[in-house]
């Protein structure tokens, strides 16, 4: 015999609140705080490339992005190549756990007039910090230039 589906809102909103209870298993992960407000989407310029095995996506702002977006995802040490630093030691979410993602680099250059940063993936193997940290000059340059 099953059990009868509940009928109302409030039996509905009991129900679940009855499965929550039993299963006290409910791990809610909150967004990592932001140190300041977000740009705007329309403020970034944002482009993908592939090269061999990499996936790159490149975001830029005339503004300093520091904490935002994916970069608020950079937990621990970072590489220093010349300009840009990078790293694949991501945090997600609040009170999660600094993760080592073995294909996954982000690599950034910020100052308090403009950031480019770069997202990128390689599921062969690891990304490889020179294609970021070339996509991250140029881009800088561009940006520097006004153009």
């Amino acid at each position: 015999m099953s059990t009868p589906s509940p009928s109302t809102a409030e039996q509905k909103q009991k129900a679940v609140e009855g499965k929550a209870k039993k299963d006290e298993k409910v791990n809610v992960k909150r967004p990592l705080p932001q140190t300041k407000v977000w740009a705007a989407a329309s403020e970034l310029k944002r482009s993908e490339t592939k090269v061999g095995a990499d996936h790159i996506r490149i975001t830029s702002a005339a503004q300093d992005l520091t904490g935002q977006h994916e970069l608020s995802w950079v937990a621990g040490e970072a590489d220093k190549h010349g300009d840009v630093e990078c790293t694949n030691r991501i945090r997600l979410s609040q009170g999660a756990p600094v993760v080592v993602r073995p294909t996954l680099l982000v690599c950034w250059r910020t100052s308090a007039r403009q950031s480019v940063f770069t997202i990128s993936t390689n599921t062969a193997g690891r990304p490889s910090w020179k294609l970021a940290a070339d996509r991250i000059d140029k881009e800088w340059k561009r940006l520097t230039v006004g153009g």
